[in-house]
């Protein structure tokens, strides 16, 4: 996307294209994310030709992890105090 980025001055042809541009990059993400959480259960999937007891161990693990990795995680941290704080670009004074 970036090399295909207009040659122009004009800053609403930019704007639109980097508004789809963020956009795109934020559906590549999430598939992204998904594909993972599609390898991990598959790994837990594995186990349940060795015994269903393990397939349901396997399971559990895979989802601990994926609750801290979105839930608790030091980016989620930051993210949810940025979402919560007032706004910083805000002017202070009187």
């Amino acid at each position: 996307m970036l090399a295909a980025t207009p040659f122009t001055d004009d800053d609403a042809v930019l704007d639109d294209y980097g508004g789809r541009a963020a956009r795109l990059a934020n559906l590549a993400g999430g598939h992204f994310n998904k594909a993972l959480r599609a390898y991990y259960y598959a790994l837990a999937l594995i186990a349940w030709f060795v015994d269903p007891a393990l397939f349901i161990s396997a399971t559990a693990l895979v989802l601990w992890v994926q609750f801290r990795r979105d839930f608790r995680s030091n980016t989620f941290k930051v993210l949810d105090a940025a979402r919560t704080a007032p706004d910083a670009r805000e002017p202070k004074g009187p």
